[in-house]
């Protein structure tokens, strides 16, 4: 688990000429941001100004990611015979923290409107 940065911090960055702007280690480090991860800009008025906060994949996001890269390492490990079994491995971390029956039910909700 991440490192949570406990109070409001303000740090100076500097913005690279393709409009690039690094985000500095510690938070990367506490906020779990990595390489590719999708951010959320928020744009507000002059006295707030810009905002980035990270965009939390979904398990179903999650799980086309997982089974993505298991089809990468299929072709280069051996994989199970039992497709059971290849499913269950490239599942592993999609649900954690995640009440599956809760987020079914989310999903059925949003498929009867």
């Amino acid at each position: 688990m991440p490192d949570m940065i406990v109070r409001r911090q303000i740090f100076d960055v500097r913005v690279g000429k393709r409009g690039q702007v690094v985000i500095p280690a510690e938070v990367r480090r506490s906020l779990g941001i990595h390489e590719g991860d999708l951010l959320q800009l928020t744009v507000d008025d002059e006295e707030h100004g810009l905002g980035l906060k990270p965009v939390r994949a979904d398990p179903v996001t999650k799980l086309g990611r997982a089974l993505q890269d298991s089809l990468v390492s299929l072709s280069l490990e051996p994989a199970p015979a039992d497709p059971v079994t290849r499913l269950r491995e490239a599942m592993k971390g999609c649900f954690d923290g995640v009440d599956v029956q809760e987020y079914i039910d989310e999903l059925r909700d949003e498929w009867e409107r």
